[in-house]
């Protein structure tokens, strides 16, 4: 059965992120099994295991079990999965997003196997968001102890606001006043902008155009001289 373009382009997508699972034939004293090549042999799939270069021999595997042995699909990405798992087991262990992003890749192809969507198993399984949380924490707790720093000289800061304060803010005499939200402080955090940088440049535009809150967002397109 020819694939369409779109099985295509996902098997491509699928070699590339199962690469780095397993070694595409094993060391010759290691187990023959904990590699493409030999799981290739163990589900019958040899003939579409060309050898070579990784990358083209996973999607060459890939493409010829899908199209020409659907049945084995699925043993196959169970396979590679249990046999990465024992690989990588020490160095560099297969994570739960690694899992869940896999799953999103199959599905896309048709295929949904309960035991890589299994909860118990996903929870066993390492995560890289707690140390995402830890430098989110470490971001967040840098901004608390410098934020009082940056504003002892006569400034003045709000966190709550209407529209209609910012309207009659804009209609009065130039103000030392800024305002700053949640999602200013979450653009400072996630694209790196220096908050001081920021509250520099609100500070400008409330001065010259009389504008009490202007998002992060227009700020990175505004020179700041």
């Amino acid at each position: 059965m020819a694939l369409t373009l779109t099985e295509t382009q996902t098997i491509s997508e699928l070699a590339d992120f199962l690469y780095p699972f397993l070694p595409g034939k094993p060391h010759p004293f290691a187990d023959q099994s904990i590699s493409f090549a030999g799981i290739a042999i163990d589900l019958g799939l040899e003939g579409f295991w060309t050898g070579g270069s990784r990358r083209p021999a996973i999607s060459a595997l890939l493409e010829g079990t899908l199209s020409q042995a659907g049945n084995k699909f699925c043993p196959l990405m169970v396979q590679i999965v249990t046999c990465g798992l024992k690989y990588r087991s020490k160095s560099n262990p297969i994570t739960k997003e690694e899992i869940e992003n896999l799953n999103e890749l199959i599905k896309k192809l048709g295929f949904k196997m309960p035991e890589l969507w299994d909860s118990e198993f996903l929870r066993g399984l390492p995560s890289i968001k707690p140390e995402k949380d830890k430098v989110a924490t470490a971001k967040m707790k840098t901004l608390k102890n410098t934020l009082p720093l940056l504003l002892n000289d006569l400034l003045n800061l709000t966190f709550g606001f209407s529209q209609e304060g910012l309207v009659a803010f804009s209609k009065g005499r130039p103000t030392n006043l800024i305002a700053v939200t949640g999602q200013d402080l979450y653009f400072i955090l996630d694209l790196g902008m220096p908050l001081h940088k920021m509250i520099r440049l609100k500070i400008r535009l409330a001065v010259e155009e009389r504008r009490a809150y202007v998002p992060v967002q227009e700020l990175l397109f505004i020179s700041d001289v």
